[in-house]
């Protein structure tokens, strides 16, 4: 996930707490900082990462969202 406000982009964890905060349910909000406070940045990183490398397996997920059938992206010369 990526997500712009104006001149700055952030990407993964960052990105979903960023948007969390955006949100006008307070509960949402609070989400949104627990995600990016220090204690549990980590977690939240790991867990982030863990969801979009098994993302294909989880419910809704395709063979398309399967990073090992991603094509080989290397520029040939």
């Amino acid at each position: 996930m990526q997500l712009v406000e104006g001149d700055r982009c952030w990407a993964g964890h960052v990105a979903v707490g960023r948007a969390l905060l955006r949100s006008r349910q307070l509960p949402v909000r609070l989400a949104g900082r627990l995600v990016l406070a220090k204690p549990l940045s980590r977690l939240a990183a790991r867990s982030y990462r863990w969801v979009a490398d098994h993302r294909y397996q989880l419910p809704g997920g395709t063979a398309a969202c399967d990073p090992r059938q991603r094509p080989d992206r290397r520029v040939h010369q």
